[in-house]
């Protein structure tokens, strides 16, 4: 959701009405669907209920998408399929009435309540084109990767390569098949004796090759 800056009045209101619904709110990077780095650095830690936080976010930054966090007890449903979602209107009609929004690829998020005291496992597949399993999976591991330590976490030695690239010569290896897991690795090794190396005043030469995972799906 973008407002420009004339409607942050209203903006702000919509925000105030997530509040009360039970809904913790944070800023997303404009266009993107990641946590905005420079007001929420923790990323979903950070996200509040809080009027005047909510503000200064959004007058610091008009442009920032809106995230929402469900609260407990609420069951957001990804519904991957535009014809999943047609055949659940069809057969629970009552799903109508329920929030929901449109994803880019024509997808629904439902926001469903569960009653008091149920607690729900996910179970793949259980509906067709609904999948909890792979929801609840990707969230639980966005979640941990993104507070990781520079050790473990991908998304900031990206970020922290791409800072570098801006001023040494660095190539990302990338390959798409598990069969070629080692190849970037033998060729990395290869290369840093010989153009990979800095010279004796320190100078690099050549490019360095850095490795970096790929979707198999792609194969």
């Amino acid at each position: 959701m973008r407002f420009p800056k004339a409607n942050c009045t209203t903006l702000l209101a919509v925000l105030q009405r997530y509040v009360r619904l039970g809904y913790a709110v944070l800023p997303l990077v404009p266009g993107e669907k990641r946590p905005h780095f420079r007001l929420v650095p923790h990323g979903l830690k950070e996200a509040s209920q809080d009027p005047a936080t909510l503000e200064a976010w959004w007058r610091s930054c008009p442009e920032a998408g809106v995230g929402i966090l469900a609260p407990e007890g609420v069951l957001v449903l990804d519904v991957d399929q535009g014809e999943a979602w047609e055949a659940l209107r069809r057969d629970f009609p009552a799903l109508e009435a329920a929030p929901r929004q449109k994803t880019p690829k024509g997808g629904v998020h439902l926001f469903l309540r569960l009653p008091e005291g149920v607690k729900l496992s996910a179970s793949v597949r259980a509906i067709p084109g609904v999948d909890l399993q792979a929801l609840l999976m990707a969230l639980r591991q966005a979640n941990e990767l993104f507070l990781a330590l520079l050790e473990e976490n991908l998304p900031l030695k990206t970020a922290l390569l791409e800072h570098l690239h801006s001023h040494l010569p660095i190539t990302v290896f990338m390959v798409y098949s598990e069969r070629l897991n080692f190849l970037p690795a033998w060729f990395v090794q290869l290369h840093a004796q010989s153009l990979g190396k800095p010279d004796g005043e320190g100078t690099r030469v050549g490019t360095t090759h850095v490795t970096a995972p790929a979707h198999n799906d792609k194969t």
